[in-house]
């Protein structure tokens, strides 16, 4: 069964990059270029990646925690827990913003084959 999208999720605003001053750029999906989804899906990829590697030491204990049956035993605020939370919602923020360009354009693939020029 298809996903039933309710019409104000395609007024979110999703950042498609900085400008020249350092200022998100964001856009509604129904506002942006074929460039600008690209960037915006870029945009986002690289900053899981990003959090991926901040969020990397927090996340090891919690598997080695849970592997040894500890996972209540640890303490994960402040910094552990920013840095967990900042990647989940980064994490949530691209699956909307896939959700809602397969609903615009439900050929999409996230990984396009892309042409090269000779």
């Amino acid at each position: 069964m298809a996903e039933v999208i309710e019409p104000e999720a395609f007024n979110e605003r999703f950042t498609i990059g900085l400008d020249a001053a350092g200022q998100l750029i964001e856009r509604t999906v129904r506002q942006m270029t074929t460039n600008e989804v690209l960037a915006a899906v870029q945009f986002y990829d690289n900053e899981i990646v990003r959090l991926e590697r901040e969020a990397q030491p927090w996340s090891r204990l919690i598997a080695e925690a849970g592997a040894a049956g500890r996972l209540r035993e640890l303490d994960l605020t402040g910094t552990a827990a920013e840095a967990l939370h900042r990647l989940a919602d980064a994490l949530n923020t691209s699956v909307r913003l896939e959700t809602l360009i397969m609903a615009l354009m439900p050929g999409w693939q996230k990984n396009p084959v892309r042409r090269f020029r000779p």
